[in-house]
């Protein structure tokens, strides 16, 4: 028997399990080596060099995941396919009737439309479209976007409150947007992206403040220039070639912002031989070692290095050896 692809740690029933496998991306798109997806080029080059060798790997070196990993993925895909279902439909223009939206406008949006059989009055929506452009003589990029209503690119995101609230991914969205519009410059005429937000972990007694007041939540992101979009995606490309065959040493770290680190802190103590608790936390040492000096120098001052979090969801980890120095460092928690 071959050895299986993925674990089943949780005794999922085989109803659920074969819904977590599967998986409907398109990864023929980006099955010849030097095309490389929107979604790829936008992480590190670290990660994207590593990542293309582990898959390389025979199955009996890969990792072996548990499919409950797969769940927000999957959700994620069941969401995009509900929402195209739903304006593919021939209810549509009765749907919109119910928002008060003339039945007149529902009927004249084109989905999906062949520019040359088109309406040019016509509301154009286009959902889950791909395409792949060259960038140089070797390497292509390739990228589907979630949605475009009269030349609005959207995406849908199922993820969690955090993501809305702290903007880690902000600059992942506007990149990924301004790749999209730099492969369909016909299609996608603003120079916004509206990411929605649907939360997996929302909570109705949280609502207040900056949390969010509902489970689903928009937010508009201005888009790069196409200068700007062109440096970013041709320096990415000249990155990848330089290290296309590079050794893992020869790779460049992932950086503070793509680990996801938490910030490092300076704990004061007062009383060194007391550590249970530290008189107060500095975010550099310059400020601790202050205050230690107006103590009269009897404390003392303890670097906590701010954990990572990135490696955990990393296809790179098997290779990668960086994530072996924060494990020892205890800055990765497994």
């Amino acid at each position: 028997m071959n050895k299986p692809k993925y674990t089943n740690n949780y005794g999922l029933p085989l109803s659920l399990a074969v819904w977590l496998l599967d998986d409907g991306y398109d990864h023929a798109a980006v099955s010849d080596p030097y095309t490389f997806s929107v979604t790829e080029i936008i992480k590190p080059v670290r990660q994207i060099i590593l990542g293309r060798r582990v898959n390389a790997l025979p199955p009996e070196q890969q990792m072996q995941p548990d499919i409950i990993g797969l769940f927000n993925a999957r959700v994620g895909q069941s969401v995009h396919s509900a929402i195209e279902n739903a304006w593919m439909s021939e209810k549509l223009p009765d749907l919109l009737h119910m928002l008060g939206i003339s039945k007149h406008v529902g009927k004249s949006i084109e989905v999906n439309p062949d520019p040359s059989n088109s309406n040019p009055d016509a509301f154009k929506l286009y959902m889950e479209q791909r395409r792949t452009v060259k960038i140089n003589k070797k390497y292509s990029l390739t990228g589907q976007y979630d949605f475009n209503f009269d030349g609005q690119l959207e995406d849908f995101k199922f993820t969690k409150t955090y993501a809305i609230m702290s903007g880690v991914n902000d600059d992942y969205y506007i990149k990924q947007g301004s790749c999209y519009k730099f492969i369909f410059p016909d299609q996608i005429i603003e120079d916004t992206t509206r990411i929605s937000f649907l939360f997996g972990d929302w909570m109705a007694s949280r609502a207040y403040g900056d949390y969010p007041t509902v489970a689903i939540d928009s937010k508009i992101f201005p888009l790069m220039s196409k200068f700007q979009t062109q440096q970013f995606i041709t320096q990415k490309f000249t990155d990848i070639h330089t290290y296309f065959n590079a050794d893992e040493s020869a790779l460049p770290e992932c950086n503070s912002e793509e680990l996801w680190k938490d910030k490092d802190v300076w704990k004061y103590y007062k009383n060194p031989a007391s550590t249970a608790r530290s008189t107060k936390n500095f975010d550099n040492i310059t400020e601790a070692n202050l205050r230690l000096a107006k103590d009269g120098g009897k404390g003392v001052v303890k670097t906590v290095l701010g954990k990572v979090k990135a490696c955990k969801y990393c296809k790179a980890f098997p290779l990668c050896t960086q994530k072996d120095r924060l494990l020892l460092s205890g800055q990765l928690e497994i």
